[in-house]
Parts: C-alpha cells; sequence; structure tokens
C-alpha cells in the first residue's frame, strides 16, 4: 500500500517535461545498479559529473545498464572543458560516439569559450547530439548581470541547446533577479 497525498503519479517514458537527471559521482557498479535499479521508473537521464567518467573502469557497463532501462546519460560539462581547453574535442567527440553516448553538455564555467564559437559549437554538434547547455561561470566573482545570462540562454536555445546552471549567489541564495530577466526573455 503506498500513500498518494494527491499525487498524481509521473509520466510516462520517455518524458518530455518533468524529466529527473541523476549524477553518478563515480559509483562503484554495483552500488549504481541497485540505485538505477530501485529508481529506474523515476530517472531520465544520468550525467557522470565531474570528469569521473574516465577514471569509472565500469563505465562501458554503466552505459549498457541504462540503456538496458531506457535512460539516456552524458559526460559533465568539465569534461567538454577539459577537451576544448586542450584541443581535443575531436577525440572526445569519436570516444563518445564508440561508447553510444547520444548527448553532450557544452559549457565553460572554468574555460573561455567566447559567444561565437559557443554557438556554433551548439548548431554543429546538435547535429549528432541532444545538446544540454550549461550557462553561467564557477567562480562567484564572475557572476554575469541578469540580462547578460538571460541573453546566453536566448543564444543557447537558439543554438538548439537548452538548460541553465549556477542560478545562486555567493551565499546559496537563488538569484531571482536572474531567473525573472531569463523567464522575461523567452
Amino acid at each position: 500500500m503506498t500513500l498518494a497525498f494527491g499525487y498524481r503519479g509521473r509520466l510516462r517514458k520517455p518524458r518530455e517535461c518533468g524529466r529527473t537527471t541523476m549524477i553518478d559521482t563515480g559509483l562503484p557498479f554495483g552500488l549504481f545498479a541497485d540505485v538505477i535499479q530501485c529508481h529506474a521508473h523515476y530517472v531520465d537521464a544520468v550525467k557522470f559529473g565531474w570528469a569521473t567518467a574516465v577514471l569509472t573502469q565500469a563505465l562501458p557497463k554503466k552505459i549498457a545498464l541504462l540503456r538496458s532501462m531506457g535512460i539516456d546519460c552524458w559526460f559533465g560539462g568539465t569534461f567538454f572543458e577539459i577537451a576544448w581547453g586542450k584541443g581535443k574535442l575531436s577525440d572526445y567527440i569519436t570516444w563518445m560516439r564508440q561508447l553510444g553516448v547520444t548527448q553532450i553538455e557544452v559549457s565553460d564555467g572554468t574555460v573561455a569559450l567566447n559567444a561565437a564559437d559557443r554557438a556554433r559549437l551548439i548548431r554543429t554538434l546538435s547535429a549528432g547530439f541532444t545538446v544540454i547547455s550549461a550557462v553561467g561561470k564557477k567562480a562567484v566573482d564572475a557572476l554575469p548581470e541578469p540580462a547578460e545570462w538571460a541573453a546566453s540562454v536566448r543564444a543557447d536555445l537558439a543554438g538548439r541547446g537548452s538548460g541553465t546552471a549556477g542560478p545562486y549567489d555567493s551565499d546559496g541564495r537563488l538569484r531571482l533577479d536572474l531567473i525573472e530577466a531569463i523567464f522575461a526573455s523567452i
């Protein structure tokens, strides 16, 4: 018996809205498999965060499990930034294709990526991948003004990207001015 408390349930997979993403921080395969098997009906995607995928020995096994459960996956933006920064984006994309990863996160939280290159990358990558864009910088002193951030979101959406990241101030409070500017602009 379950208690619903007015909860109407989730839409069936594949979901276009109400999607839930889990971040894998490099869990051992057994623990990862337990979590996925217990919660697959809630999880739509798994993000292998912070470039942990390069250290995960069971990565192909994890991806195969996710695929068998109808769960998408991608590698966090840090991995993209490392590949971009080292001039190895082509090798990174080849490796992702070999693994069967169909989503890619484009971000510039720690590297310099000008707006024109970012737009070109999103357009180019969206031909072969579902692009997830992370907007914003990791450093608190590099936080853009709300209008600038909203413009970045619009530019990414125009380039077929989606998503936002980092809408918090240095104290962890949600930047309502930023959220309002983004909603007002789209």
